[in-house]
Parts: C-alpha cells; sequence; structure tokens
C-alpha cells in the first residue's frame, strides 16, 4: 500500500456526492483507513453542532467504499491544524474535495487547505471532480510535471506503481525559452535527454514525454485540459532560506486551476518502491 491511513479533513457542506467520489479516489490509491476530521469553529456554532451526524454520515461513505473510516473533532487554533493532526495520527497522506474561489474570495479570505498544503511534509491529493470516474477503468492520463529536481526520486516511482491507479501517463517538462537559437536548441535537448531517462524509469506505464516552452504555472494547466488529465502530480517549492515553507506559484496556480484533481508532493519527499508506505518522519529528517 502507497498511503495506508489517510487524513480526511471536512467542512460541513460537501454533498454526498462529491465525497463518495472521493472516498472511491482514495481507495483506488490503496488506502487502507481514513481518519474524517472535523475541524469546528470554522463554522457558525449551528453547523459545530450538526458536526458529529454529518461525520457519521460521511464515515458510512467511506466505509461504502471498502475503508475502515473513523472520525475526529478538533477545535480550530490556527492554520497548522491539521498539519498538527496529520503528524500526531502518522497518516501518509491527506486528502480533500476542492471547492473553487473566485480571485475575489481568494484575496480576502484565508484557506485552511492552502495553509495546510504549504506546511505539511505528506502528500496532498485534491480532488476536483464531481463525480471521479472508475479508478479500474480511468478517463484521462496522469500528467506529472516535472522540474527536473529531488521530486523526481520520490514522484517516479510513486507513478510507476500500480496500487497509484491504472493509466497512461505524460511526463511534462515546460521552461522559459533561452535568450538564443543556440542555447534553446542546446536547453531542448537536455529536456528531451532528461525526460526519457525519467520515462524509462517508469516500465510499469504507457508514457510520453513532452518538452514545452513557456512560463509554467501557465503551460501545466492549459497542458492538463488539452489532455484530459485526470490528475495532476506536481512538486511544491521547499524553504525559501530561512523564511516559512512555500508552495510555489506553479503549484498554486495547478491547484486553482478547474476540472482536474492534483497530487501535491512535499518538496523533499523519500523514495518510495513497490510495498513500501509513505513515512512522514523519514521526510522530515
Amino acid at each position: 500500500m502507497v498511503f495506508e491511513k489517510v487524513l480526511v479533513p471536512l467542512k460541513l457542506n460537501e454533498s454526498p456526492k462529491r465525497i463518495s467520489a472521493l472516498a472511491t479516489a482514495v481507495a483506488g490509491f490503496g488506502a487502507r483507513s481514513v481518519v474524517l476530521l472535523h475541524v469546528a469553529g470554522t463554522e457558525s456554532a449551528a453547523d459545530d453542532r450538526r458536526g458529529s451526524d454529518i461525520l457519521e454520515q460521511r464515515r458510512e461513505l467511506f466505509s461504502g467504499a471498502g475503508l475502515r473510516a473513523e472520525q475526529r473533532t478538533v477545535w480550530y487554533a490556527d492554520s497548522q491544524v491539521v498539519t498538527r493532526v496529520a503528524r500526531e495520527l502518522g497518516a501518509d497522506c491527506i486528502a480533500v474535495s476542492w471547492k473553487p474561489k473566485n480571485w475575489i474570495q481568494r484575496s480576502f479570505s484565508g484557506s485552511l487547505l492552502m495553509d495546510t498544503i504549504r506546511t505539511t511534509d505528506v502528500p496532498v491529493f485534491v480532488h476536483k471532480q464531481a463525480i471521479l470516474q472508475s479508478w479500474s477503468d480511468p478517463k484521462g492520463p496522469i500528467l506529472y510535471a516535472t522540474a527536473f529536481d529531488a521530486t523526481d526520486r520520490f514522484a517516479l516511482p510513486l507513478l510507476n506503481r500500480s496500487d497509484f491507479g491504472p493509466g497512461h501517463v505524460i511526463i511534462l517538462h515546460t521552461d522559459e525559452r533561452a535568450p538564443d537559437p543556440d542555447s534553446e536548441s542546446s536547453r531542448n535537448d537536455q529536456a528531451e535527454g532528461t525526460l526519457g531517462r525519467l520515462a524509462a524509469r517508469c516500465l510499469n506505464r504507457n508514457v510520453t514525454t513532452m518538452s514545452l516552452t513557456g512560463t509554467p504555472h501557465r503551460v501545466i494547466p492549459r497542458q492538463a485540459r488539452v489532455a484530459g488529465a485526470r490528475m495532476v502530480v506536481i512538486g511544491k517549492s521547499g524553504m525559501v532560506q530561512s523564511g516559512p515553507r512555500t508552495i510555489g506559484r506553479t503549484a498554486e496556480a495547478v491547484l486553482h486551476a478547474r476540472g482536474v484533481s492534483v497530487f501535491v508532493l512535499p518538496a523533499d519527499a523519500p523514495v518510495l518502491h513497490e510495498g513500501e508506505r509513505w513515512n512522514p518522519e523519514e521526510s522530515s529528517s
């Protein structure tokens, strides 16, 4: 199993259809158990009082997907509350159902999800589709957006695993155009060579590689739409010198793109081989 225990933070306004689709997706990753987390204090008092009843209904949906499900409620203390709970529980992954916001909402309201992605040291699966197609009969490829950095060490073994879900894989690299034709030709040749080496590490997959020119935070969401990708796998930034962790401009743009689920990998992810599971302690060491 890749992810044995998954933490699922829930609001109280997700529809049963969306939660059922999320449960199907989480089960498709080979997870065995989930912890449904309600962060009380982020909604109205009346909604908080209804929380336990709604969590029980959501638990039944995850149980119906073949997952052992338990529920937990914590009070909102600060923006890292989900990150702390994930660490305390030894969660392998965090999975959420995405509710898009327009740019005005993003500007004037905080986002517990974005804060969690920024601060956590485990992968985060962001499910966007209302009804996820059958994991055993996928519609659309998995697109891995590589920056040719340390994230490749974890992403390629992960993509090569059958318990990460079947399907065609596109490995995409995009970068700004070089200042002159000779430099651009050399840059493209190096990118194609590196993409070929990455593809060779996915022996269990049908892999297509793409090297495109342009700004990554614009090209990747557009290419995901063109390819009809069902999921984008992408790494986030690590530490910015001595400052706080960041998501990174490209990963944030992909997260806000409509219509495609996103799997966000931490910058310091460990390598997982067949039969191994995610170990948060390893990634933070």
